[in-house]
């Protein structure tokens, strides 16, 4: 059955549109890179990040414009913004090989784009750059990088685990990062490398950790605190010889080295001690309903379809759902549920989707100006508490 809502007690939040510099646009639009395992909707996107600290990173769209293509727009809480360079050729050239030059000289690698980002607690942006091949087979050259404060560098040492050559970033947290080597978009010659031909490879999560990397376990991660990893098993399982679907989507937690299996769906959010959030759907290619484990058992948001993707204080949950972004408890009875639309102060905005919590209690998510019709991404910020609730 669905959460209560009777007496959500909850903030009133300004709605702070990202500020992105005149002639450029954000890369809202989420691409479809992994038709196998990304999950088809209420998923949530990877081109834009909220740090726990509040720093926002979003990758900026081309449109035309050399000045935007693959840089991304770092905004601070205190509202200061910054344009960061373009990842250099040189270096995307340490991970993607044997790509010519374009004719004039400008961009070595046209076609490709920022497909993660991630932000530390710290507020450093941490990406994957994702360049298309084909040929005798088609895939995504990834690689990723960290902004340094002053430079690009690369995210993952040299001598990454198990040999993978494509590793996309996941998560970030304050001393750890998340990571994936994607073997269902390496190449046969590489899975042949790194594997016997004979056993079947699997997406790996990779922490690093101190300047050391390991793999945890088999799966996606999605977000991490401290040494604990959340995600999900999308049940694919890779050789040379092609790609098997060995069983549904299973959510897990990972810590100290032990997967924990919470049961069917995927976990997008770390909470304190065993809280996770995220949702009950049973394969990728179908929806589910937004759920919290708590102790290892799944408490249901809401019998509408969508899903939770962010958790923070006091066990506050936020989401999307059909009718737009809600905000939840999940700790001790009674919990509660709302549609995040009636705690707006300014009513001519409807919240879409939200995706992130800073400790400070803001929330990354798209919103759209009811008038205007164009999606925006916008930072929620708390101004006072209050008495609210709708039934859903």
């Amino acid at each position: 059955m669905p959460l209560p809502v009777a007496g959500l007690v909850a903030m009133l939040y300004a709605v702070r549109p990202v500020v992105v510099p005149r002639g450029m646009s954000l890369a809202l639009a989420q691409r479809s890179y992994q038709q196998l395992w990304e999950p088809r909707a209420y998923r949530r996107p990877t081109t834009f990040a909220m740090g726990r600290d509040g720093t926002v990173a979003a990758a900026l769209a081309g449109g035309g414009s050399a000045n935007a293509e693959g840089r991304i727009l770092l905004a601070r809480p205190t509202g200061r913004t910054r344009v960061l360079p373009p990842l250099p050729d040189a270096l995307i050239a340490h991970h993607t090989r044997a790509y010519a030059p374009s004719a004039d000289g400008r961009h070595r690698y046209i076609g490709g784009y920022i497909q993660n980002v991630c932000v530390t607690d710290g507020g450093a942006p941490v990406v994957t750059f994702a360049f298309p091949f084909g040929g005798a087979y088609a895939g995504f050259s990834e690689a990723s990088f960290i902004w340094t404060g002053t430079v690009w560098a690369d995210a993952v040492p040299a001598g990454i685990p198990a040999g993978r050559q494509n590793v996309w970033v996941a998560a970030a947290s304050r001393s750890s990062i998340a990571f994936v080597a994607d073997v269902l978009d390496e190449s046969p010659n590489e899975l042949s490398s790194a594997d016997e031909t004979s056993n079947d490879a699997h997406d790996q999560v990779i922490v690093l950790s101190m300047g050391s990397a390991s793999v945890v376990g088999n799966g996606i991660a999605t977000d991490i605190v401290g040494d604990r990893v959340a995600g999900y098993d999308d049940g694919f399982e890779v050789s040379a010889q092609g790609v098997r679907h060995a069983g549904s989507v299973t959510a897990v937690m990972w810590s100290s080295g032990r997967a924990r299996r919470l049961g069917g769906g995927i976990a997008w959010a770390l909470g304190r001690d065993d809280f996770a959030v995220g949702d009950d759907r049973h394969d990728v290619s179908v929806v589910g309903h937004p759920v919290c484990w708590r102790d290892g058992r799944a408490v249901l948001l809401s019998g509408h379809s969508g899903s939770a993707f962010a958790t923070g204080d006091r066990d506050m949950v936020v989401g999307r759902i059909e009718t737009g972004a809600f905000v939840a408890t999940c700790g001790a009875p009674p919990r509660s549920f709302s549609m995040l639309d009636p705690l707006i102060d300014d009513h001519r905005w409807h919240i879409e989707g939200a995706y992130r919590i800073s400790s400070g209690g803001a929330i990354l998510a798209l919103a759209v100006r009811r008038a205007e019709k164009t999606m925006k991404l916008v930072v929620l910020v708390p101004l006072r508490r209050g008495v609210a609730g709708r039934s859903r």
